[in-house]
């Protein structure tokens, strides 16, 4: 973990590292996306045509390059001068906004992070559409539709729904500039084109986007059921009492969709608006402004991010080569500036006409494309993160289930936290959330609200061993049917002692309605001899986090031992695999595998005897061949006879031997 030891820092902001020209794929970076995983960094550079990926280290933030992709090599078509990316919310799929006039959508490997071509759609080929010169892609949260941003002559933006399996992208619908009552008019050139500028409100019914040229921020209403856009309304700089959205190039929603932010690239401005989260209207508030306030570090605004819990606003300026943070009033929206970061200062690097920006899933990781550095600046937030070993267990009705035994929580400048808090979604009125109390934090289950509180100021290692104890169980749902599966998500957050709030950390428990009992393949036990060796048992089951148990039938003829069978006689007997329940699965059904153990041949014979003629009998004897188990005889001995006598005749006599007998050997004389 990290941010244990050092001094507290008071930056909202810290560097941490630059990857420069990666591959070569970083010259003229503009734009920025993560996976949704947090496990991949992808960056598009219009110089290179091309979309590198790197692996992040979810604790440091650090990235390592991984692959390339570029225009026309190994099939790839639809990227030229890639200059806008964006990542879905299911881990699927990377999308990328090409100025030539293509968006083209890729799959994603979610192990390598690596990218494969899935399709390109482009204006008048197979479609409708007029719209090109793509300059902004952005896809819904709910992964419904992706839209585009046309920056040439062909203005507007075009909506297109997304299959949820491939990633595919359709064209369903544009709204082009100057028809309708649209205002969409957009710079075209890779510093002053718009950069992440649609944003959808927090229910899905409205979306907001930016124009550079026609200086507005647009909403639209979105129809539910096919994705069509219709405009509400249009925000202009300088009518109604707007102001500092010249050259609107970028815009987010606080996390709590109450309140807009929108950068002015052209007036160096945020403009503040409050959203009617009911109509989708906005109202215009303030705005902060480069060389106003003490602010010098705003020239040419071009993206903007937030923290988790909204109490930051970041914002990136391709002209001041700089990333500015603003502390955020929750309730009147407004913004102080709090910390500054500018290349080449203090160890700065990378944010040399520093553009596209995004944080990671967790808000733990700004990742600034700076084009003029041909590079990626990673910077370290003050917001706290709880970090997952899993993002998903299995368990069953009313099983209990730990929910991450593995997880870390990191903070920055913090190494105390004040609470924590997990809940459940959706959930039923019965489910359990457990704990185990320790190093005197307090923990609370809200069985309506279905979620436990934890209180108590204690250190970062102590909350993450209280958060590793927590097991949730489900109670059953009545309406998933036996044999069917269900979900439930849980969240997790913590707050620090400078009231930074962690973004949610997502575990998803799968739930199985009924225990699925596991199946025992057990191969057919072969016929033994007594006196063969001990042999090992094989039995497999599909579920293979529980133990296999074997039972003899009859212990005097086979014993189980260390997960072997000891031949101890002959007869027959029937092994019998069994596997008990355990969280995710019901109890296997037995299965038994019967065999013989065959008697042993043993071989007696009589030994040769002479005698001198007119002398005693000797003494007869005989030899066995085939004893074993440190037998030393049968259990009935052979009686042995000749029909010599002290007084016959010189000559040879038949020694014969009859009966003998034992269970456990077949006896030849």
């Amino acid at each position: 973990m990290i941010g244990f030891s050092h001094a507290r820092a008071q930056n909202a902001l810290t560097f941490v590292e630059v990857v420069k020209n990666g591959a070569n794929g970083l010259s003229g970076v503009s734009d920025i996306a993560v996976s949704a995983d947090g496990k991949f960094v992808y960056s598009a550079a219009y110089s290179n045509s091309a979309v590198v990926c790197f692996n992040r280290d979810v604790y440091t933030g650090k990235l390592t390059y991984s692959s390339i992709i570029r225009n026309g090599i190994g099939g790839i078509t639809g990227i030229v001068s890639a200059f806008s990316i964006a990542a879905s919310s299911d881990n699927k799929s990377i999308y990328v906004a090409s100025p030539s006039g293509n968006i083209t959508a890729f799959s994603r490997d979610v192990t390598s992070g690596a990218l494969s071509f899935v399709n390109t759609v482009r204006a008048g080929i197979g479609n409708a559409m007029t719209i090109g010169g793509f300059v902004s892609v952005y896809v819904s949260p709910d992964g419904k539709w992706v839209y585009g941003i046309g920056g040439q002559t062909s203005l507007g933006i075009a909506v297109f729904s997304r299959n949820p399996d491939t990633g595919a992208i359709t064209f369903i619908q544009q709204q082009v500039h100057a028809a309708n009552g649209n205002e969409l008019n957009q710079d075209y050139s890779p510093t002053s084109s718009p950069i992440k500028n649609i944003a959808t409100s927090k229910d899905g019914q409205f979306l907001y986007v930016t124009a550079t040229i026609s200086n507005t921020v647009s909403v639209y209403s979105i129809h539910q059921t096919t994705g069509f856009l219709t405009l509400v309304k249009v925000y202009k700089d300088g009518a109604s009492g707007v102001d500092g959205i010249m050259g609107a190039s970028s815009l987010l929603l606080s996390p709590d969709g109450k309140f807009l932010y929108v950068s002015g690239q052209k007036e160096n401005a945020i403009a503040i608006f409050s959203v009617d989260q009911n109509t989708g209207m906005l109202t215009y508030v303030n705005k902060v402004a480069n060389n106003v306030g003490g602010i010098t570090s705003l020239n040419g605004v071009r993206s903007l991010a937030v923290s988790p819990d909204g109490k930051y606003v970041y914002a990136s300026a391709i002209t001041s080569n700089a990333v500015t943070a603003f502390r955020r009033d929750a309730s009147s929206g407004l913004l102080t500036l709090s910390t500054v970061l500018k290349d080449g200062e203090g160890g700065v690097d990378g944010l040399a006409s520093a553009s596209g920006m995004m944080m990671d899933p967790l808000s733990r990781h700004l990742y600034v494309a700076g084009q003029g550095d041909a590079g990626i600046a990673v910077l370290l937030s003050s917001v706290p993160a709880v970090v997952l070993s899993t993002n998903e267990v299995t368990t069953a009705n009313n099983v209990s289930v730990v929910l991450d035994a593995g997880l870390e929580i990191n903070d920055s400048d913090s190494e105390y936290l004040i609470s924590a808090t997990v809940k459940v979604s959706a959930g039923m009125s019965g489910d359990i959330l457990s704990v185990t109390p320790q190093h005197g934090i307090i923990g609370v289950y809200d069985a309506n609200a279905k979620t436990l509180s934890l209180t108590g100021r204690a250190t970062l290692s102590q909350y993450r061993d209280v958060l590793r104890s927590i097991s949730y169980t489900p109670s059953v749902d009545p309406n998933v049917t036996p044999g069917t599966i269900s979900y439930r998500t849980i969240a997790i957050n913590v707050l620090d002692e400078d009231n930074n709030l962690s973004a949610d950390a997502i575990v998803s428990v799968k739930i199985n309605s009924e225990n699925p009992v596991p199946v025992i393949t057990f191969p057919v036990i072969a016929n033994k001899f007594y006196g063969d060796p001990a042999f090992n048992l094989v039995a497999q089951s599909s579920n293979t986090s529980q133990a296999i148990t074997y039972t003899s039938s009859n212990v005097e003829v086979a014993e189980i031992v260390s997960g072997q069978v000891k031949i101890k006689s002959a007869g027959t007997v029937t092994i019998t695999a069994t596997q008990s329940a355990s969280s995710g699965f019901g109890a296997a059904l037995p299965v038994e595998r019967t065999f013989i153990v065959n008697p042993k041949v043993l071989t007696i014979t009589a030994d040769a005897k002479s005698k001198v003629y007119g002398a005693a009998l000797p003494v007869l004897t005989y030899s066995y061949e085939g004893l074993v188990n440190g037998d030393t005889k049968p259990a009935t001995l052979p009686t042995i006879a000749t029909t010599a006598s002290t007084s016959s005749a010189v000559g040879n006599y038949p020694i014969t031997l009859t009966g003998g007998s034992d269970a456990n050997y077949t006896i030849e004389l």
